[in-house]
């Protein structure tokens, strides 16, 4: 609603505030059903998105403070160079590369890796492939 408050650094600050609000609303109330209960009630497709999405907004999240440090660091480094580049336009695009990169890291391997031959138990949550592939972990 303000336009004062459009500025390029709050592009990071409101990426970061969804990726951690995404956590406390989705993943942090399954999370804490879960520990509470020490079962998972839910099925294993469901476990498997949750997984999915927890792992990707927390790598999100973490990506966006890494950007936040980089713009922060080239700011103060290259204060002329670095903010005459820097556009709304490359920001965004930085900021959906995090988003999709963090996609692109971990849901194809939760949901997909070992689909076939399920070793975890139905009332337990975790990702698979922590116990059957020593390379990928």
């Amino acid at each position: 609603i303000n336009k004062k408050l459009r500025t390029i650094t709050n592009y990071f600050l409101i990426s970061l505030a969804c990726a951690d609000l995404m956590i406390g609303i989705i993943s942090m109330p399954i999370a804490t059903f879960y520990f509470i209960t020490d079962r998972w009630l839910l099925g294993p497709i469901i476990c498997d998105l949750w997984l999915s999405l927890d792992y990707t907004i927390s790598n999100a999240s973490v990506a966006n403070l890494l950007l936040i440090s980089f713009d922060r660091y080239f700011s103060l480094t290259r204060p002329i160079v670095y903010r005459a580049h820097r556009t709304g336009s490359k920001v965004k695009i930085w900021i959906a590369i995090s988003w999709i990169l963090s996609a692109i890291i971990w849901t194809p391997f939760i949901l997909f890796f070992n689909s076939k031959k399920r070793i975890i138990k139905d009332n337990e949550c975790k990702i698979q492939f922590l116990y059957t592939n020593r390379y990928i972990t």
